[in-house]
Parts: C-alpha cells; structure tokens; sequence
C-alpha cells in the first residue's frame, strides 16, 4: 500500500487501472485535467502497487479540501470498479487521517459512513483544469464543490 505525491504515480494513476477516463491515452478532453494530479499539492494517490513490476493495481485519489473553513481529507472513487483492494485503501485512508489529526470524507459506499452529508469545498489549483469525480461536474477549474460527502468515522488505532 502506498501514499504517494510521486509525480509519475499521479500521471499514469488512469492508465494503469481499468475504468479511469484519466488516462494519458484518452480523449484529451478529459486528460488535460491530468496536470492538476502531479501539479496541485491538494492532491495524492492512494495505490496498491504489484511487488514485481511496480504498476499500479488499484487505487484513489487522496484530496485536502475544506468543510467550511476546516481542513479535511476526501478519498474519491476507487479504481478498478469492483476492486480486490477496496478494503485495504480504506484502511490506508483511515490509517492516514488519524496520523494527520483530520476527519476524513468519502463518497464512496461503505458499511460505517454517517447518514449525514456534507458539502466540501476545493478553492482553486493551480492547474486550469481538474477532474473530479465526486463533484459530478467532472472537468473543474480547480474551484468545486462536492455536496454529499459521508464521514468515515476513525477508530483509534
């Protein structure tokens, strides 16, 4: 399991894993926004690599935003979908949260998210474009919002 900012990771988290519209062979159109992954330091992977070629397996993106003026963590959707790994990039995420002191958000259906949602917020990039999934805008300038984000509540570890 890794959490990476490796720029290399970023560029090719879409071409590696099926499913992802991120891919640097894809319609430009939606790849522009693959700058604002390596460019934009809100922004990290979260991956499960194979051991013996290093190619990406699985994986989500591991963004720093704010609920209301409060910095937080959102995980976005995990790639491939259905994935073997979504468990283990659960606990990475949860395991990262606690370690920084943020509550943790996510989109995606888990078994102990609150019924409650929330809206997060991006502020800006410095890249023109960026994807975002949750958003349900897909290609943003940098400035989005994602309006029902669940708390992943954090155990102690």
């Amino acid at each position: 399991m890794v959490d990476s900012d490796d720029w290399q990771d970023l560029f090719l988290s879409g071409t590696e894993v099926l499913g992802s519209c991120q891919r640097i062979d894809e319609d430009p159109s939606f790849n522009v926004c693959l700058m604002a992954y390596v460019l934009d330091g809100k922004n990290r992977i979260l991956c499960i690599k194979d051991p013996l070629t290093g190619k990406i397996l699985a994986r989500c993106i591991f963004r720093l935003l704010f609920k209301d003026d409060q910095l937080v963590l959102f995980q976005e959707r995990i790639y491939p979908s259905p994935c073997d790994y979504e468990e283990l990039l659960n606990e990475l995420a949860e395991t990262r949260a606690r370690e920084l002191g943020l509550e943790l958000f996510t989109c995606n259906t888990q078994g102990n998210l609150s019924s409650e949602k929330f809206t997060l917020e991006s502020k800006g990039s410095c890249s023109p474009y960026e994807y975002v999934d949750a958003s349900f805008e897909g290609k943003t300038k940098g400035v989005f919002r994602i309006h029902k984000a669940k708390k992943v509540p954090l155990e102690k570890s």
